[in-house]
């Protein structure tokens, strides 16, 4: 009897458990209908795709780039000019840029068309380029040609300008054409001419070359009442400016002892500074006679 009572308490424990449990369960577990909206709130997560056959053809994202759609953003490139619509600057540069490369001959190319478009310093170079055989045969007449055609801009007394260094250079050559003559357009050497030029050029554009040809003048009184002094001090004014021509022409003038007490190791020393100073075609010139003087 007492068994049996025990066995029925045993089970009103154990229906009084599942009820417990079973209010549990309802309470903090969501029915389907809850289960549902729940899932709806979760952001789809879709399966990595294993497609190996096709391209991937969508647009990469640049690491730098600011766009927010994923789009490259590429700078777009300049357009570039046909000949005929660069500017004369522009054209001018172009020259600047060969000559640089050496690549006299487009250079000259580059420099002529800026001329004809009225550039200044285009037809200043391209003087130079005749006169020194760069990128073309050297041709005198040409040179002297647009050389004249810049000092014909220059401005007497008036106030230096950007331009000024470049009509003075090209009067200076032009003088030198003057001195000594140009059969070619048949101009007779003028030394009067010439000498004025220098003059000029010497004191007010403070022109190396011109010092040189005026106290080379002075010296041999070529042109002009010779004045060793003065022509010695001229001289002396060009080679300070390391202009190798009178360098050497001081030397020869020391070693000769011809408008200044002679002094070999003078001499010597303005060789030495003339080859350091020249140009290629210069130097062996300059070396030679040094060379004969030891």
């Amino acid at each position: 009897m007492q068994i049996f009572k025990t066995h029925q308490q045993d089970q009103a424990k154990q229906a009084l458990l599942a009820s417990v449990l079973s209010l549990v369960l309802c309470v903090c577990l969501p029915g389907p209908a809850k289960a549902l909206e729940l899932e709806e709130k979760l952001p789809a997560i879709a399966p990595p795709s294993l497609n190996l056959s096709q391209p991937d053809n969508r647009t990469k994202t640049s690491p730098l780039s600011d766009s927010k759609n994923g789009d490259v953003e590429v700078a777009p490139l300049e357009p570039i000019k046909p000949p005929e619509l660069l500017t004369p600057t522009e054209v001018y540069n172009k020259g600047a840029l060969a000559h640089h490369q050496k690549d006299y001959q487009s250079a000259l190319k580059h420099w002529i068309r800026a001329s004809e478009m009225g550039v200044l310093g285009a037809t200043w170079r391209i003087a130079h380029m005749y006169r020194l055989g760069l990128g073309t045969a050297v041709d005198h007449s040409k040179a002297y040609t647009y050389f004249n055609q810049v000092a014909e801009k220059h401005k007497f007394n008036a106030q230096r300008n950007r331009y000024t260094p470049l009509t003075i250079d090209a009067l200076v050559w032009v003088g030198t054409y003057y001195r000594k003559g140009l059969a070619a357009l048949k101009i007779k050497p003028d030394t009067e001419k010439a000498l004025k030029i220098f003059r000029y050029t010497a004191s007010h554009g403070q022109h190396p070359v011109a010092q040189y040809h005026l106290g080379d003048m002075y010296v041999t009184g070529n042109g002009v009442k010779a004045n060793g002094p003065r022509g010695m001090r001229w001289l002396n004014l060009a080679a300070k400016k390391n202009y190798a021509p009178s360098q050497a022409a001081l030397g020869e003038l020391f070693w000769q002892g011809k408008a200044v007490e002679a002094n070999k190791a003078r001499a010597m020393t303005y060789f030495f500074l003339a080859i350091q100073s020249g140009r290629t075609s210069e130097k062996d010139k300059f070396g030679e006679r040094l060379n004969m003087l030891k």
